[in-house]
């Protein structure tokens, strides 16, 4: 069973995670780079010294997890893990479980260039842990096969069968569309390496809000994911271009309206397609300046 990734600690015999590993790349490429992004940096706020917007929206209840499968290595190939033991796996995930608490587990790694035969495998996967009590939550990666970067047409529909296979399993209560699209230099764990990731997003977020209503679960939340801080001047850059590609499908209500499982209120309200995004970062991704992400009077993350 995987830990995940441990941002800033040592693991094992003192050896230093990933996070670590690639935080001192950053800061070489930081130091090193006479381009765009690296004079970027010098200059211009980028939200590094903004002060935190004022708060709009009521809080939310957090659903916490774990990621049970192996972690990603990071580069361009997987490195094959340690043989795990499925029942001690379990067993450690029924420990880690509190009482009268939820533990959401993340399925990882679940990429387009695996196709139909891997969605099965993923909801294999589901129907294990929900026999064993566990609801789970899914990354529907955009690591496309050789001929498939940029195929929009081929994405789209991988979505859509993911969402056919795995969002009629009641125990399915989110899926984050793309991974760490403005994180470009591992293409094995995050998908800004591949053409077409930004557009990725918005035709995966947009293709699955309206494959879920039309099989009647519009309660499965959709987000993406992005690397926090990565670099200051190529994340604002990230955000600008997600805003520019954003269409009036992806920021529109859809016509099913939904309460929100994991709202106190019980007020019904229509579906918006605009994502809720996700980080890796302990820290809010919130910021004052039209570069960087903010939070409308709902409470999502807006770009511009």
């Amino acid at each position: 069973m995987s830990t995940g990734r441990l941002h800033g600690r040592f693991t094992g015999a003192g050896m230093p995670s990933v996070a670590m590993t690639l935080t001192a790349l950053c800061v070489v490429a930081l130091l090193t780079s006479g381009g765009p992004v690296g004079r970027a940096q010098v200059g211009g706020d980028l939200c590094l010294s903004a002060d935190p917007p004022p708060i709009t929206a009521p809080p939310q209840l957090l659903r916490f997890g774990v990621s049970p499968l192996a972690a990603g290595s990071a580069g361009g190939t997987q490195v094959p893990p340690k043989p795990e033991h499925p029942e001690a796996a379990m067993r450690e995930l029924q420990r880690l479980r509190p009482s009268h608490r939820q533990l959401i587990l993340r399925l990882n790694r679940m990429l387009m260039s695996d196709g139909e035969a891997g969605v099965r495998r993923y909801a294999r996967f589901v129907d294990g842990y929900a026999a064993a009590g566990f609801d789970s939550e899914l990354q529907v990666r955009y690591h496309p096969a050789d001929g498939q970067a940029g195929d929009m047409a081929a994405w789209k529909r991988y979505v859509e069968t993911a969402v056919d296979i795995l969002g009629r399993r009641p125990t399915i209560k989110a899926l984050t569309i793309t991974n760490e699209v403005n994180f470009p230099i591992s293409p094995n764990t995050s998908d800004g390496s591949y053409p077409g990731a930004l557009q990725a997003i918005v035709v995966g977020v947009t293709a699955a809000r309206y494959a879920l209503d039309r099989i009647g679960r519009p309660d499965v939340e959709l987000g993406f994911s992005f690397a926090w801080r990565w670099l200051p001047g190529s994340d604002a850059e990230f955000w600008r271009q997600l805003g520019a590609l954003a269409t009036p499908q992806f920021d529109a209500p859809s016509t099913t309206s939904a309460c929100r499982s994991n709202r106190a209120s019980s007020s019904r309200r229509p579906r918006r397609l605009r994502p809720r995004a996700t980080t890796r970062s302990r820290r809010s991704p919130c910021c004052a300046t039209a570069t960087c992400p903010r939070r409308d009077s709902a409470g999502r993350l807006r770009s511009g």
